[in-house]
């Protein structure tokens, strides 16, 4: 089983063992999803024409991410990692992007704006090649 398909049978399960111990989501029934993607052929790499991009390499695009995976909202981070990694694991398990992985890299910032400032600066210093998802935040 790929990778993609086996998290997202857990992603499921769970889902389906909240639905039995929450009764104010019993009646949810979400549609089914549709069937993974056949893969494509992998394309031949071609080189870029203009400069460098940020975050991609011959083998992979790198994304970071600065989501709340601790403290009080530490769930809807948790769960939107989950989604983008399974999101990213369906690409990769299909050839990727023009044969090149997605990769996804988190930092902890606790939900708080003065840590999501310095997980971006600590990135740019120790990780330059990478691109960064803008993330949802409430205020």
């Amino acid at each position: 089983m790929r990778t993609a398909d086996r998290q997202l049978a857990d992603l499921e399960r769970a889902i389906a063992g909240r639905r039995q111990v929450c009764p104010l989501l019993s009646h949810h029934r979400s549609p089914p999803l549709p069937p993974p993607p056949s893969p494509l052929p992998r394309q031949p790499h071609r080189s870029p024409v203009g400069p460098a991009v940020r975050g991609v390499t011959d083998r992979e695009i790198r994304f970071g991410m600065s989501a709340n995976l601790s403290g009080a909202a530490k769930e809807n981070g948790r769960q939107m990692r989950l989604g983008i990694d399974l999101a990213f694991n369906r690409v990769n398990d299909a050839g990727g992007v023009n044969g090149r992985m997605l990769k996804l890299i988190v930092a902890d910032d606790g939900y708080e704006p003065a840590r999501t400032a310095e997980n971006m600066k600590t990135a740019l210093r120790q990780r330059p090649g990478i691109r960064f998802y803008r993330k949802y935040r409430n205020t």
